[in-house]
């Protein structure tokens, strides 16, 4: 198999299991074969990671048919757009000012625990891809905000890197300072 098709074909596997590991895969599998009842916080962490992931395939819309969504390439998910491409950071604000009205209006925990992260990655990801920062937060509570999302159990792989290397990025900028 060519190494390319590999890599998409691993990237699809990811993306079809919320971006679990097989260990994390192992376990789930094993928790159902033996009956064990899952603990609220475990479900409550399920809930999230289902909403996270919920939010981050929807297609980036078009401002004229959804107001306050990003625009560029309409038909494109948040996850590629904060994950994968470069974007612009005029785009990436508009992600973070979305979601943060997606976590004030957010009816459930999990909603807000969603919007809060895909605010929180938007401002990493410009960090990462721009060295700007979108958020008139200092970097020190930027950085303890991306250990304490990167930390979260139901934190998707992909963000989890994003939100380290951002922290690695706000420490230094902090140390020059």
């Amino acid at each position: 198999m060519e190494p390319a098709r590999s890599q998409q074909t691993e990237t699809r596997i990811r993306e079809s299991t919320f971006g679990l590991t097989r260990r994390q895969l192992a376990d789930l599998l094993s928790f159902a074969a033996e009956g064990q009842i899952p603990t609220k916080e475990a479900t409550v962490d399920r809930s999230v990671a289902e909403e996270l992931h919920r939010m981050l395939v929807v297609a980036v819309q078009d401002d004229e048919k959804e107001p306050g969504c990003p625009s560029s390439q309409p038909g494109r998910s948040l996850r590629h757009v904060l994950l994968k491409e470069k974007s612009p950071p005029s785009e990436l604000v508009t992600i973070k000012e979305q979601s943060k009205r997606w976590t004030t209006g957010s009816a459930s925990s999990q909603q807000r625990a969603a919007g809060t992260t895909i605010y929180y990655a938007a401002i990493a990801r410009s960090l990462i891809q721009h060295g700007e920062k979108i958020s008139q937060h200092s970097y020190d509570a930027l950085a303890q905000s991306f250990l304490q999302l990167s930390a979260k159990s139901w934190m998707l792989p992909e963000l989890k890197d994003l939100f380290d290397r951002a922290t690695t990025i706000c420490q230094e900028r902090r140390e020059m300072r």
